[in-house]
């Protein structure tokens, strides 16, 4: 259970990397 967890704790901080990214990337196109 221990490996599920640590895979739940990263899917989870890559998931909001990805948000930043595309949230990044969506007003850089919007705002030019």
């Amino acid at each position: 259970m221990e490996n599920s967890h640590t895979f739940s704790e990263m899917y989870s901080s890559v998931q909001d990397l990805y948000i930043s990214i595309f949230t990044t990337f969506f007003l850089k196109n919007y705002l030019s």
